[in-house]
């Protein structure tokens, strides 16, 4: 079965999403590793860490993981990603509606197979020589593009909320939220604030 993944810092909300995900799972049925990274005190560096936790998730448990932002839920069983018809695939996520050339990194779906292996491995690099995670990830995937069977996920896999307390639409299954939150935007600035001071 696909184990829902994810990893949270200490700073501001992500221990409560970190909770409520972990709820999610549970009310679902879904096995899942949810654990807490130490901060680095700056917000794409802390970002950066996702590529090589997805790495280490895969190389841990040797089958598919969905990689779940923390401030994510998951609101319906997903079942596309737990039947035996997804394992034909290496990777499965949304694309963006306004960019069919970009992915969505919020949620992804992973099998562990070489294919996959082999691009984590490249997307890690990527954000050891600059960038931040999501833009990393859509460029190395162009580059594997040809040597990776990618499955698009439908729309309701990938339902962005306007604020905390949206209400998912009806036959939702995976959500994000805050996506442009003016509160994101602080706690982004006092980090970068903090950063300068030290």
């Amino acid at each position: 079965m696909t184990i829902i993944t994810s990893f949270y810092t200490p700073d501001w909300q992500y221990p409560e999403f970190a909770r409520q995900l972990t709820h999610d799972c549970e009310k679902l049925g879904l096995e899942y590793h949810i654990v807490e990274k130490q901060s680095n005190n700056d917000y794409a560096k802390n970002c950066n860490i996702k590529p090589f936790f997805i790495k280490e998730s895969l190389e841990k448990f040797k089958k598919p993981i969905l990689w779940m932002d923390v401030d994510g839920s998951i609101v319906s069983k997903p079942e596309l990603i737990l039947n035996n018809t997804i394992l034909e695939y290496d990777v499965a996520a949304n694309r963006a509606l306004n960019d069919a050339s970009k992915i969505h990194v919020g949620s992804i779906w992973l099998n562990y197979t070489k294919s996959t292996m082999s691009f984590i491995d490249d997307w890690c690099e990527s954000v050891v020589n600059g960038g931040i995670d999501d833009g990393q990830f859509n460029s190395t995937f162009r580059k594997h593009e040809d040597n990776i069977k990618f499955y698009e996920l439908p729309p309701n896999y990938f339902v962005i909320l306007k604020n905390l307390d949206s209400k998912p639409p009806e036959n939702s299954c995976i959500v994000h939220r805050i996506s442009k939150s003016s509160l994101k935007h602080i706690y982004k600035k006092s980090l970068n604030r903090n950063k300068l001071k030290k």
